[in-house]
C-alpha cells in the first residue's frame, strides 16, 4: 500500500494507465463472450425443472424454431443431453448452495458446451418434433443482451473512478482501498457480463475460471469498501487493522476456491452481508465524528447517499432474496448497474457538488429505499410462511407497506424538518407576524432579524457593496448572501443552525419568500412615512405663516410680563415647528440659540449670566425630541429661578462624559432649601421630560445656592424604530 502512495507516475499517466487497464477487460470480456458457438435461440423456463421455452429464434434457428417451442433435448455426436430449466441459470453461486450441485451444475455446461461446439446439433421439442441446425462459429456482437453491456460498463466505470480518485488523491489510505474497490468490481462485474449472458453453456473450464473471478472480486470489493469507511473521511485507527480486513477477505477467497468454506455459496453471500454490516456500523462511527463540521459532514453524506441507495437495492434485490434460497441471478446485472451509484458518489463527494442540498434529498432516498424495503421482506414473509402465491403475495405486501410506511414517512419527515431546523414555506407568514409583534424594529432591522430568527445562524455581516440578484448560496453552502431592500445593505448568513448544516435551496427559497414580503412591508412604510412628512411640513408652515404672524404682531403691541410670556410662546413655537420637521440639529446650534434667549431673559431681569462650556463638546446631533425636552427643561429651570429665587447670577455649564452630555444651572437667589419644596407641575414636568430622555435629574443647595444637574445620554442617531414626533409631548 505503501507503495502505491509512493508511486512518482503524474495523474494523467495514471489516468491512461487505467484506461487501457478497462479497455483491455472489456475488449476480452466482448472476446470470450463472442467466442462461443451460437444457436441464434433465446430461452427461459418458468423454473429449475421446467424445459425451457423459445422465445426468441435468429441466425441458425431462425426458420427452424418458432416463440413458444419447448426444447427437451440435444442431440449431437457427443451423445444426448435432456435440457432443464436451471440449465439457464445466470448465477450457478446464487442458485447453487452446496459444492455438490454446483460441481454437478458445471458438468451439465460441459455436456452441452461440447455438443454446441459440434458441426451440427439436433434440437428435440415437446411436441414430437425434431430440427437439425448448424452452429455459427462466433456470437454477433448485436446478439449481447442490454445485460451484458450494463455490466461490462459498470465494471470499466467503477474500476476508472478508483483509479481517479487515487491518482489524485493517492496520500489517503482511503484512496488505496477505492482503488481496490474498483478492481474488485472490474474482476466481479467483468467475469459475470460473460457467463450471465451466455445463450445456453460454457465450457466449464472456462465458467469455473470466470465463477472464481466473481467471487473473489465480489469478496475483495466487500472488504475493501469497510477498509474505505475505517479510512474516510477520518482514519479511525492504524492502517493495519484495515490492511487485515482486506487480507482476509483475499483469505475467504482462497478457502473458497479449494472449497473448504462452510455454507460454500452461502458463506460468501454471508460473509458480503457482513461486510455491508461493517460498513453501516463505520458509517455511524464517522457520521458521529463529523458533529460539528457540516462540510465534512455533507461530503460524507454523499458517500453515504450513494452507498446507502446502491448497497440497499442489491441487499434487497439480490443478496436477501439469495440467502433465502429465492434465484435472483437474472437481477444480478441491474445489481452490479447499482454499483455505478457508488462510484458516482464518490466522485461527487470529492467534487463537493452541491453539498448543501443533501439533507432533503438523504431523506429521501432512505424513504424510498426504506418502503421499498418493505414490499420486500413482506412479501418474502407472505411467500415462505404462508405459502401464498406470487400476485397474492405482492398484493398484500403493497397494501400492508402502504399503510404502514405513508403515515410513518410523514410523521418522520416532520421530525427530520425539525432536527435540521429546516422551515417550510407555510412557516413564513408566523415568523413575520412574531418579528413584527414581538418588538417594533427600525425597517434597516426587519431583514437582518428575520434571517436570524428563520436559520439561527453562527454570524450576519453586512454587505458593503448593495447586493443585486437573488438570493445565492456561496462557500460550499455555508454562506447565504440576501440582496438588501431599498437603500438598506444586503446580509451574509455564515453557518446555518448554530454551524450544524449547510444550507440548501429550499433554504434559498425561503429567504426570498421572506425578503419579497419585507420589500412590501418596508414600501409600505416608506409610503407612510413619506405621507406623515408631507403633512408635518404643512402644519409646520402653518404654525409659522399663521400662529407665528399674529404672535409677532402680538408682541409687537405688548410690552413688560406680557411681552415677556409671547416671547416665551414664540421660542416654544420656534421648537415645535422645527421638531414636525423631524431634522437632526447639531448640538453647537440648539446651544447657541438656547444661550441667546437666555441672555434675553436674564438681561431683561436684570440678571447677570455666565455661560460655560468645557471644550470640545462631542459633534452630537440632536433629534427634534432632545432639542425640545432639553429646551423646555432649561427653560423651566430659568423661570422657577427668575419666579421663585430673584437671583443676582445665573451660571450654566455644560461638558460631556462617556456619551452623557452634562448640564448645571446654579442661580444664587434666596428660597427655601430644595428638599422642602413642593412638586408643582414646573418640576414634575422637568423630571417627566428627563426620564423619557433616559437621563437623571438631581436638585440641591450647596453654600446659599441651587444647584439643578441634567445628565442625558446622547446618540448620533434616534433609537431604533422611534418616531421623534411621538416625543414631542
Amino acid at each position: 500500500m505503501s507503495a502505491l502512495r509512493r508511486s512518482p507516475l503524474p495523474p494523467s499517466r495514471v489516468l491512461w494507465i487505467a484506461l487501457a487497464i478497462a479497455t483491455l477487460a472489456t475488449a476480452l470480456c466482448l472476446t470470450l463472450a463472442s467466442s462461443q458457438p451460437y444457436l441464434g435461440v433465446k430461452l427461459a423456463a418458468e423454473h429449475p425443472d421446467a424445459a425451457p421455452r423459445v422465445l426468441a429464434a435468429k441466425g441458425p434457428a431462425a426458420e427452424l424454431l418458432r416463440r413458444g417451442d419447448v426444447l427437451v433435448a440435444l442431440d449431437g455426436e457427443a451423445g444426448r443431453v435432456a435440457l432443464r430449466g436451471d440449465d439457464l441459470a445466470a448465477e450457478p453461486d446464487i442458485a447453487y448452495a452446496d459444492y455438490a450441485s454446483f460441481a454437478a451444475f458445471m458438468g451439465r455446461q460441459q455436456r452441452l458446451a461440447t455438443l454446441q461446439a459440434g458441426p451440427q446439433l439436433r434440437l428435440l421439442l415437446a411436441d414430437g418434433r425434431s430440427v437439425t441446425l448448424q452452429p455459427d462459429a462466433h456470437r454477433p456482437l448485436r446478439d449481447l443482451p442490454f445485460t451484458f453491456w450494463l455490466q461490462a460498463f459498470a465494471a470499466a466505470a467503477c474500476w476508472m473512478v478508483g483509479a481517479a480518485i487515487w491518482a489524485f488523491r493517492r496520500e489517503q489510505p482511503a484512496s488505496v482501498y477505492l482503488l481496490i474497490t474498483g478492481f474488485g468490481t472490474l474482476l466481479m462485474a467483468g467475469s459475470a457480463a460473460v457467463y450471465s449472458t451466455r445463450e445456453l453453456a460454457l465450457p466449464a473450464t472456462l465458467f469455473g475460471w470466470l465463477s472464481q473471478l466473481n467471487q473473489g472480486g465480489a469478496l475483495l470489493c466487500a472488504g475493501a469498501f469497510a477498509a474505505v469507511l475505517f479510512h474516510y473521511p477520518r482514519s479511525l485507527g492504524t492502517p493495519r487493522w484495515s490492511a487485515l480486513l482486506v487480507l482476509g477477505y483475499v483469505g475467504l477467497w482462497l478457502i473458497e476456491a479449494l472449497h473448504l468454506l462452510p455454507f460454500a455459496n452461502r458463506g460468501v453471500q454471508g460473509a458480503i452481508l457482513l461486510s455491508v454490516l461493517l460498513a453501516a456500523a463505520l458509517a455511524i462511527v464517522q457520521w458521529r465524528g463529523a458533529r460539528g463540521d457540516p462540510l465534512r459532514r455533507a461530503a460524507l453524506q454523499w458517500f453515504l447517499l450513494s452507498w446507502f441507495l446502491g448497497s440497499s437495492a442489491y441487499m434487497l434485490v439480490v443478496l436477501i432474496p439469495a440467502l433465502a434460497g429465492i434465484d435472483t441471478g437474472e437481477l444480478q446485472a441491474y445489481g452490479f448497474g447499482l454499483m455505478w451509484l457508488v462510484s458516482l458518489g464518490l466522485a461527487l463527494g470529492i467534487a463537493r457538488y452541491r453539498l448543501f442540498e443533501l439533507e432533503t434529498w438523504w431523506f429521501r432516498a432512505v424513504a424510498l429505499v426504506g418502503g421499498g424495503a418493505a414490499v420486500v421482506i413482506f412479501d418474502l414473509l407472505f411467500v415462505s410462511l404462508l405459502d401464498m402465491s406470487q400476485p397474492a403475495a405482492l398484493a398484500m405486501a403493497l397494501a400492508i407497506a402502504g399503510w404502514l410506511y405513508f403515515p410513518l414517512r410523514q410523521w418522520l419527515a416532520t421530525r427530520v424538518l425539525q432536527r435540521f431546523g429546516l422551515r417550510r414555506m407555510r412557516d413564513v407568514p408566523a415568523l413575520l407576524r412574531e418579528i413584527i409583534a414581538d418588538s417594533p424594529l427600525a425597517a434597516e432591522r426587519l431583514l437582518p432579524e428575520s434571517l436570524r430568527r428563520l436559520f439561527a445562524p453562527l454570524q450576519l455581516v453586512p454587505l458593503e457593496e448593495k447586493a443585486l440578484g437573488k438570493v445565492r448560496i456561496v462557500a460550499d453552502g455555508t454562506v447565504l448572501r440576501v440582496p438588501g431592500i431599498g437603500r438598506w445593505p444586503g446580509w451574509e448568513v455564515h453557518w446555518a443552525d448554530h454551524g450544524n448544516r449547510l444550507f440548501n435551496r429550499q433554504d434559498a427559497r425561503l429567504a426570498a419568500a421572506v425578503r419579497a414580503v419585507l420589500e412590501r412591508i418596508v414600501a409600505y412604510q416608506d409610503a407612510v412615512e413619506a405621507s406623515v412628512e408631507r403633512e408635518r411640513t404643512r402644519v409646520a408652515a402653518d404654525l409659522h405663516d399663521d400662529v407665528g404672524a399674529r404672535l409677532l404682531t402680538l408682541l409687537h403691541r405688548a410690552d413688560g410680563e406680557q411681552a415677556q410670556a409671547i416671547r416665551e410662546t414664540l421660542a416654544s413655537l420656534r421648537l415645535i415647528v422645527h421638531g414636525l420637521g423631524a431634522e437632526p440639529q447639531p448640538l453647537a446650534e440648539a446651544l447657541a440659540e438656547w444661550r441667546a434667549e437666555l441672555h434675553e431673559r436674564c438681561e431683561a431681569a436684570g440678571v447677570r449670566v455666565i455661560w460655560d462650556e468645557v471644550q470640545p463638546l462631542p459633534d452630537w446631533r440632536l433629534d427634534a425630541a432632545h432639542q425640545l425636552h432639553l429646551a423646555r427643561v432649561l427653560r423651566e429651570a430659568i423661570s422657577n429661578a427668575l419666579r421663585h429665587a430673584h437671583p443676582t447670577l445665573i451660571e450654566v455649564r455644560l461638558s460631556s462624559e462617556h456619551g452623557q452630555l452634562l448640564l448645571s444651572i446654579t442661580n444664587d437667589g434666596s428660597c427655601r432649601p430644595p428638599q422642602q419644596w413642593r412638586s408643582g407641575n414646573g418640576l414634575r414636568s422637568m423630571r417627566s421630560r428627563t426620564q423619557k430622555l433616559g437621563g437623571e435629574l438631581h436638585i440641591h443647595g450647596e453654600a446659599g445656592r441651587v444647584v439643578l444637574r441634567l445628565r442625558v445620554p446622547l446618540d448620533t442617531s434616534p433609537p431604533s424604530g422611534a418616531d421623534p414626533a411621538r416625543s414631542l409631548a
